[in-house]
């Protein structure tokens, strides 16, 4: 396949993409060598960086298939990508660590969709399903409540309601979703246990006099913070401007 600079072998490619995946997935975990892991996500930048030009000239050319294949390589790259900044920062910054895991998460919920093989689909959701477990085992996530303008389609860029495009849905390696809009009011804020977005979360509580971080239960300072009144304080996370997944080439 032809691209705006270089013909690429797509078999060639999908070679490359099998060995990179395996070669990074099945040996990055928490004991992984730190340089190796750095080395991990430099590759897995590079290779997802090409598959993402050859996905936008499949997009351009219409080739729906290829541009779909090619964004199911991307994301499952760029998922690996986002563990190994997960596994690289888990104890120098375990909140920013939360935000890479729920990114990669994201990203490789779309990947999965593209798999072939049922027992990669079945590792891959058990190998996030594990790190939870072992890494974050008692997040508490908010709700925001809030009343906002209409977006737009991010594949024809008309407004939602007068598309014909399917929310969620891929269209030449491209995710439909709605941007653009903006808050008008802000409602109300509610713990919850299913956020929309995960990346809202409780980074510490106040209890007894003493504040707590939520993700690594150490006590820590907060000088300058109010005194409890009715209740207790809690900060953390309530809105995020993160782009999901695959919604822009």
């Amino acid at each position: 396949m032809a691209t705006e600079h270089e013909y690429i072998d797509l078999e060639e490619l999908d070679k490359n993409f099998v060995s990179t995946f395996d070669g990074i997935f099945f040996k990055l975990n928490a004991s992984t060598n730190k340089e190796l892991v750095e080395d991990f996500k430099f590759q897995s930048k590079v290779l997802a960086d090409k598959i993402r030009q050859v996905k936008i000239s499949a997009n351009k050319q219409r080739i729906e298939d290829v541009a779909n294949e090619m964004l199911g390589k991307e994301a499952a790259l760029r998922s690996l990508y986002l563990l190994c900044e997960m596994w690289l920062s888990i104890f120098s910054n375990p909140h920013k660590a939360w935000v890479y895991y729920v990114d990669a998460e994201e990203w490789g919920e779309l990947a999965v969709k593209f798999f072939r093989n049922p027992r990669l689909v079945t590792l891959y959701t058990n190998y996030f399903k594990s790190i939870e477990l072992l890494l974050f085992p008692q997040m508490v996530f908010f709700s925001a409540g809030f009343n906002r303008t209409p977006g737009k389609c991010t594949i024809c860029e008309l407004p939602m309601k007068e598309c014909e495009h399917i929310e969620g849905r891929i269209y030449f390696g491209q995710v439909c979703d709605e941007f653009g809009w903006k808050i008008i009011e802000a409602d109300h804020v509610a713990f919850v246990d299913h956020p929309r977005d995960r990346r809202c979360f409780s980074h510490a509580y106040k209890s007894d006099g003493q504040w707590i971080d939520r993700v690594t239960r150490a006590k820590i300072e907060r000088p300058g913070k109010p005194d409890e009144e009715d209740g207790f304080l809690v900060e953390g996370t309530i809105l995020t401007a993160h782009t999901p997944a695959g919604v822009f080439l």
